[in-house]
């Protein structure tokens, strides 16, 4: 790592989720901590694009054909420079105090190497009052998914990167 790298590498892979984008990279800039914002478009057919070029300063985008999201993360991280690595699906977002919270986790002589959060489910208030009353949002739980995930950049390359072969569950592997 160069005196200048960010913390934390936030890696967005997106696929038509132009509405979402916007939210979820507000999340993401909440953090108080230094962070490099990477989106990864995997193709979209929607306004995607657009919206990316309207994220402001501090975005680094790229684009690349639609061979889904474990080779958009896997682009992500390939041009990642943060000691830490989170991943944040394009309709989600992040707590304001993630950061803070697992990096105190993940510091001391003792700390482990990745570090797990809370995830909690929201109905996405872009639905139809008709289509939100067949959700229900459970409550928050133990989070083992990508996206609840902050992990040492060193630790995530030594046990490699996201399978490009599962289309779903990718992060299983």
């Amino acid at each position: 790592m160069r005196m200048n790298d960010p913390v934390v590498s936030v890696i967005i892979p997106t696929f038509n989720c132009a509405g979402y984008l916007p939210e979820a990279v507000a999340s993401v800039r909440t953090q108080h901590h230094s962070l490099e914002i990477l989106v990864v478009d995997d193709g979209s057919t929607d306004d995607t694009a657009a919206v990316m070029a309207g994220l402001g300063d501090g975005i680094t985008s790229l684009r690349q054909a639609h061979a889904g999201i474990a080779v958009a993360r896997n682009t992500g991280i390939a041009q990642a420079r943060g000691t830490f690595l989170a991943f944040l699906d394009a309709d989600d977002v992040f707590t304001p105090e993630k950061f803070t919270r697992q990096l105190a986790h993940l510091t001391g002589p003792t700390a482990p190497d990745l570090s797990f959060g809370v995830v909690e489910e929201f109905v996405s208030p872009d639905l139809s009052p008709d289509q939100q009353v067949r959700f229900q949002a459970r409550d928050p739980m133990r989070g083992y998914v990508a996206g609840a995930m902050l992990v040492r950049r060193e630790t995530f390359l030594r046990v490699g990167l996201f399978a490009p072969e599962w289309r779903v569950g990718e992060f299983a592997d």
